[in-house]
């Protein structure tokens, strides 16, 4: 199978693979392209990789080649949701797992105790249907994973309570909660913490940037309270 990847890295290269107006690329090699090579030509063009030499170029392509291959069988099983490419496609799993940015638990939560509340539910709850779930967002090369997955259960939490699905800003988490560590890793717990302490503001007053910045909380446009989690 060499002769696939040399193929395709020449192909990028020196540029004799190109795209029709359908954006399905073609190849002008005595024999075609493969469909994973055909599948990165396209991803290296929407994504902007123009800058990787050749052994990078030879890498990333195995790489996105298993990312593929491993999304192609997961859909193939019929689970009931889909994987396809974006933009951690050539990334490895121990490249994405830095980009998440989740700190070990160093909290300790404090013991409550409380009478359990039993009821008959359903046997499955689609929230999404409920309007309880925000659309999914692109956190970026920042490593906030813990302060959308925070804020995407206090939205959930809220919404259920009062019929009303808010979007509310993980940059405040981002840039205000001290105890996290900004893009560069945090934990739900001191998420939650800070929201019970400070309030939430609302996306509109304290949009995503992707990026550590100084906080610019304002006690007064954060209209969102938590008690617990």
């Amino acid at each position: 199978m060499k002769h696939v990847f040399i193929s395709a890295a020449v192909a990028a290269l020196i540029g004799v693979a190109y795209y029709t107006e359908s954006s399905a690329p073609k190849s002008v090699f005595l024999y075609e392209m493969s469909e994973e090579e055909i599948a990165y030509m396209r991803f290296i063009s929407q994504e902007g990789r123009n800058t990787y030499d050749r052994n990078e170029f030879f890498y990333r392509l195995q790489v996105f080649a298993e990312n593929y291959n491993k999304n192609k069988a997961h859909n193939e099983l019929g689970l009931g949701y889909t994987l396809g490419i974006n933009q951690f496609s050539d990334f490895t799993h121990e490249e994405y797992k830095q980009v998440l940015g989740l700190m070990p638990r160093k909290l300790q939560r404090q013991a409550f105790s409380q009478e359990p509340v039993v009821f008959e539910g359903p046997s499955s709850v689609d929230w999404r249907t409920k309007g309880a779930v925000n659309d999914v967002q692109n956190q970026g090369q920042c490593g906030s994973c813990w302060a959308f997955s925070a804020t995407a259960a206090i939205e959930g939490a809220l919404a259920i309570k009062n019929g009303e699905l808010a979007k509310l800003s993980e940059q405040q988490l981002v840039d205000c909660d001290s105890n996290s560590n900004g893009c560069n890793g945090g934990l739900m717990d001191y998420a939650f913490s800070y929201v019970i302490d400070n309030g939430q503001e609302s996306e509109s007053d304290y949009p995503y940037a992707a990026k550590n910045q100084d906080c610019a909380y304002d006690s007064l446009a954060a209209t969102s309270e938590i008690s617990a989690y």
